[in-house]
């Protein structure tokens, strides 16, 4: 029996420290367990990631408490957060901390409890109406709880029947009605129901990729049940260390924990049927008892996708949860626990959802892969995509990966055989491809200001003949991408990275995209003083502006970060 712990103690910069385990837990407590330790005056938070039967720690303090024995990290989930600490250069603490959602690291946010009235027995027409005569409102009470046929809310109660909460305590000192606190799950789509959607018959391209991912999911079925695999992330003889995977291993062979069946890569092109592929195979990996991760780039992308996935899987009464940084705690909270206790087998979000608590994974999906939103900006700067690979080795379970366009190192991958490549050139229903013209606007330069060619203000006001709409796609914000000094040639730049600024319009001031430094828009410039600063590049500000002097009696709605704040 081990009789100490390695800890990670929350903002501790990522160092272990080893702790003395009381004799009542030393049975029970495993790695990942959550436990308060003595640091100096104080007790913090902390992660066991080590159970160890001696130390050469002098004096070590026992640990304080235990917030959960039951690990809230699997053991699998440890040794990911090791293997991002190793090869993206960061803290332990660091890469644990995207593991492990904060609001389930500080616990401090708990389950949502509500009080619900019920009636203790069956009650007749005739006790209602003679309850009415003397009290209508208790009566109102009592037959709104008969026609729902179920507990409701007190809160609802009372507000539906217009009572307060004196009529409900008047009917359970009665007998008629008892109340009681029940858990209540905070649910992101909890106002909205779905109807549910059968499976769409596939085209024979379809067909022939679908045969291949089930190919893929009975392989590892398979081998699940003989057992074993090459180069399988494990812990050590005692069952407590940490160990992955190399970096170097991983980087030189992505594919070779899983040697077969290989991540697949699904290059179809926009509108040929990937998600149905997707839906249909995670179709059979439920039917497994198993559960599946979908990660999609854009956290816009999200509602979408529950919608489509919790329609498909109504009838089968799944339950989809959602992982994504845009939930408020409480949410994320309960969305994080149903994942954990396998009431929720499917689960869809943005990179972070990669790392969730789901128990016999059976298939990963990575939604346009190609996508740089999977890579994380702050530390750790993780990719999702490389991620969901690793995990999907340690998991033993295929991955997809989707996209029009794949990206360069997926590709790469699949040339060298490291991936298995799956094409689809057709969309479905036999639907033909956009028709796409490339404009040489250096030929347009001296029209309309160079930002619309002639032949797009054709098109549109054709489109505003019609009735229609027209959707302009621009990856710049603000109005000028740069400022630049006819006289000396000085660009403004950001003075902690060396970009750029970006001048917005709107709020008079230049903005670096990249650390949010902002100042005041200069008049002149501020190398050589001249005024003259010639604004340069174009922005969605400037297409705004551009396109409403085009089409001055259209209704122009700007789209970007600037003026969307939104859940």
């Amino acid at each position: 029996m081990p009789k100490y712990a390695r800890v990670l103690v929350d903002d501790s910069a990522g160092k272990a420290f080893d702790y003395e385990l009381p004799e009542a837990v030393a049975a029970t407590l495993q790695p990942g367990s959550r436990v308060r330790v003595p640091v100096r005056t104080r007790t913090m938070l902390a992660t066991v990631i080590e159970l160890l039967d001696e130390t050469d720690v002098p004096g070590v303090k026992p640990i304080a408490a235990v917030v959960s024995a039951e690990p809230i990290l699997s053991p699998l989930l440890l040794r990911l957060g090791a293997w991002i600490a190793d090869y993206y250069c960061c803290s332990l603490e660091a890469a644990m901390k995207s593991v492990l959602p904060n609001v389930i690291r500080k616990a401090e946010v708990g389950h949502q409890t509500r009080l619900f009235a019920r009636l203790t027995r069956e009650v007749l027409p005739e006790e209602i109406e003679t309850l009415g005569k003397k009290a209508p409102l208790q009566a109102a009470a009592v037959a709104y709880l008969v026609a729902a046929g179920k507990p409701v809310g007190v809160a609802e109660l009372t507000e539906k029947c217009d009572a307060t909460h004196a009529v409900v305590q008047a009917l359970v000192k009665k007998g008629l009605v008892a109340t009681a606190a029940s858990k209540v799950e905070r649910d992101p789509f909890g106002d909205e129901t779905f109807v549910h959607a059968a499976p769409l018959e596939m085209n024979p391209e379809q067909a022939a990729v679908f045969e291949r991912v089930c190919a893929a999911l009975a392989m590892t079925a398979d081998r699940r049940e003989v057992g074993g695999e090459k180069n399988e992330p494990r812990m050590n003889t005692d069952e407590t260390r940490i160990t992955s995977p190399s970096p170097k291993s991983i980087r030189e062979n992505p594919g070779s924990s899983v040697a077969n069946p290989k991540p697949i890569l699904l290059h179809g092109v926009t509108g040929s049927g990937k998600t149905e592929i997707y839906l249909q195979a995670i179709q059979l990996v439920l039917e497994r008892g198993q559960s599946a991760i979908m990660l999609v780039p854009e956290i816009s992308l999200t509602p979408q996708t529950v919608e489509r996935f919790k329609s498909r899987f109504a009838a089968t009464h799944h339950e989809v949860a959602v992982l994504h940084s845009h939930l408020s705690e409480g949410e994320r909270h309960d969305e994080w626990h149903k994942i954990r206790d396998g009431r929720a087998r499917i689960v869809i979000g943005a990179r972070s959802a990669i790392f969730a608590p789901c128990s016999n994974l059976g298939l990963i999906v990575v939604d346009e892969e190609h996508e740089n939103t999977y890579k994380q900006e702050e530390t750790p700067r993780y990719h999702g995509r490389d991620v969901a690979v690793l995990r999907a080795s340690m998991e033993k379970c295929p991955i997809i990966l989707g996209s029009a366009t794949p990206s360069l190192e997926s590709f790469h991958n699949a040339r060298l055989g490291k991936y298995e490549l799956l094409n689809m050139k057709l969309r479905v229903d036999d639907k033909k491809m956009p028709f796409i013209r490339v404009v040489d606007m250096r030929m347009e330069s001296k029209k309309f200001g160079g930002i619309l060619s002639e032949k797009l203000i054709t098109a549109i006001n054709a489109r505003l003949e019609k009735k229609e709409q027209t959707i302009l796609f621009l990856n710049r914000r603000g109005f000028s991408t740069s400022l630049l000094c006819e006289q000396c040639g000085h660009v403004c730049e950001c003075p902690n990275c060396s970009v750029a600024l970006t001048f917005h319009r709107g709020a008079g001031r230049v903005v670096c995209h990249i650390c949010g430094h902002q100042a005041v828009a200069p008049s002149k410039c501020p190398e050589c003083g001249k005024p003259g600063i010639k604004y340069s590049g174009t922005g969605t500000e400037k297409v705004e502006d551009a396109v409403g002097k085009l089409f001055p009696k259209s209704v122009i709605k700007r789209l970007d970060a600037d003026v969307m704040q939104r859940k």
